[in-house]
């Protein structure tokens, strides 16, 4: 199954949600002098192996949803990769190492047996995707879209033997799902986690999986950008993204994208094409979210995520005729109404104004701070509240007008899908 949804950003006018709520895809284009503004991302029209539901496909700064609906983990790669089999010692997450590194042929032979093809069948037809393994008790992780409404799951290894596995966790927000096969005869070759906070423009990389059920394909690339933001499947704001060049095609979604020492550090998910294929744009869930999720999705069940409910974007990025006293931060333009924002007293854009971008709310607060901690822009405050639980109350400092203030806010749970985001069923 492919990933993966496509996405063509328009030039037209920023569009409005049906709460009132700006959508924001300015970041996906950050290169473009045009793109410093929210811009629409029209729906996706997914490739002829994809999952047959059709997704507002919007880069979602709307009903902010976070990342992960529990407590930050600690986490050690060590505890899911005690069974990996190879010649080569990988070294450890995020260890800086002199040297080129390996050659993509070396990848291979030590990532292929770790990565595997996932078949999903649903009403209404089959879709493929890929996955890698997580450790010698036979945990497998691949994206949620590749598997959401099957009725059997099977999953091919590099020696093709097909073997039945079952869904464990799903996270639909970060379009994460985590498979178990049953290992009994098998000898089983997980992947080392590595670290995707010291990845960097540039880095060489390589992706694994099975595009257009071409299992056991490699491409190879570099890192084109980090801290992106895309949009899941059920429309919240996945964000940290890592952007690469390495072809990237239906059937590449859940697959391993790894560093040049043959550390994971990403899952290939996404791309942005105007054909449904590669065009050298391909996003990838960062490995460090992955970490902090592995531990809830493996104890089983749907993780649910912390929830603020509030609709906007980044300060830096609003039209230039939007004038606010804040230089920063980010910028409210609509709360859901009885939502934990709401509640708190945060306040949205009042007033429609004419911009060259098209209309746009204001008189919203501007957001600076959570807990202390200072927040430049709409991506940061995704990636803070989503280490809260739901239920958890948190101190939310604020300018409105000139004035500066600070609320507390009791952080929901979040909603199924994001206002304005209507997936439909295969």
């Amino acid at each position: 199954m492919g990933i993966m949804k496509r996405m063509s950003v328009s030039d037209g006018p920023p569009t409005l949600g049906e709460d009132g709520s700006l959508w924001d895809g300015a970041r996906e284009r950050r290169s473009s002098p045009r793109q410093s503004a929210p811009v629409t991302i029209p729906a996706a029209r997914l490739p002829r192996q994809e999952r047959h539901y059709s997704v507002l496909a919007l880069i979602v700064v709307a009903i902010l949803g976070g990342l992960i609906g529990g407590s930050v983990v600690a986490f050690s790669t060590g505890a899911f990769n005690q069974d990996t089999a190879i010649s080569y010692k990988v070294p450890a997450a995020g260890q800086k190492v002199s040297g080129a590194g390996l050659t993509p042929a070396q990848i291979y032979r030590l990532a292929a047996p770790g990565t595997v093809y996932v078949q999903a069948n649903a009403p209404g037809g089959g879709v493929t995707g890929s996955g890698f393994i997580l450790d010698g008790k036979g945990y497998i992780l691949t994206n949620n879209h590749v598997i959401t409404g099957a009725q059997q799951i099977t999953v091919t290894f590099e020696n093709q033997r097909q073997i039945n596995a079952t869904v464990v966790g799903t996270d639909p927000s970060s379009d994460l799902a985590v498979l178990k096969i049953n290992t009994a005869l098998l000898k089983l070759h997980s992947l080392p986690l590595g670290d995707s906070s010291t990845v960097g423009v540039g880095d060489p990389v390589v992706a694994l999986g099975a595009p257009f059920g071409l299992a056991k394909t490699l491409t190879t690339g570099v890192i084109s950008s980090v801290g992106r933001t895309i949009t899941s499947p059920d429309g919240f704001p996945i964000v940290n993204v890592l952007q690469t060049d390495a072809p990237i095609n239906p059937g590449n979604s859940g697959g391993p994208l790894l560093d040049g020492y043959g550390r994971v550090i990403g899952v290939t998910s996404q791309i942005e094409s105007s054909s449904g294929s590669s065009s050298g744009v391909g996003f990838a869930i960062p490995v460090n979210t992955v970490k902090q999720l592995l531990p809830a999705l493996m104890r089983g069940g749907v993780n649910r995520h912390s929830w603020l409910g509030i609709a906007g974007g980044s300060v830096s990025e609003l039209p230039s005729q939007v004038k606010l006293s804040a230089s920063q931060g980010a910028y409210v333009s609509a709360v859901v109404p009885g939502g934990p924002a709401a509640k708190a007293g945060i306040r949205g854009g009042t007033k429609t104004v004419k911009t060259t971008l098209g209309s746009f709310k204001t008189g919203g607060d501007v957001i600076v701070s959570v807990n202390g901690t200072t927040i430049v822009d709409f991506s940061q405050l995704v990636s803070l509240t989503s280490t809260e639980k739901p239920g958890t109350q948190i101190r939310v400092g604020l300018i409105r007008g000139q004035q500066h203030l600070t609320v507390s806010v009791t952080l929901g749970v979040q909603p199924a899908k994001a206002a304005g985001q209507v997936p439909t069923g295969p």
